[in-house]
């Protein structure tokens, strides 16, 4: 799930503060739920869950991954007072 949040968020995930990644739940032989992803950049704060797979194909196997991580802007909801619903994003990854 590193990688995958790594391919998508980038620089933002990869030198964030207070990473937190927990991926514990097996649903099938090759299918991890990850209950929480976390983490903190700046006035930005990530949270959410995803799953990663494993699919084999012939001789080669190809990994695939979803997840739903909101980002809330913390200054634009507690400084500038603006309704949290304004201040946050939703990204949907499937």
């Amino acid at each position: 799930m590193r990688v995958a949040l790594t391919r998508h968020f980038g620089a933002n995930w990869r030198y964030a503060v207070n990473r937190e990644l927990k991926c514990t739940k097996r649903i099938r032989k090759n299918r991890v739920r990850c209950q929480r992803i976390a983490w903190a950049n700046g006035d930005l704060v990530y949270w959410g869950q995803g799953t990663i797979w494993y699919l084999r194909k012939g001789w080669s196997v190809e990994w695939y991954y979803s997840f739903r991580v909101r980002r809330l802007n913390e200054y634009c909801a507690f400084v500038l007072k603006r309704p949290v619903r304004k201040c946050l994003k939703k990204y949907v990854v499937r």
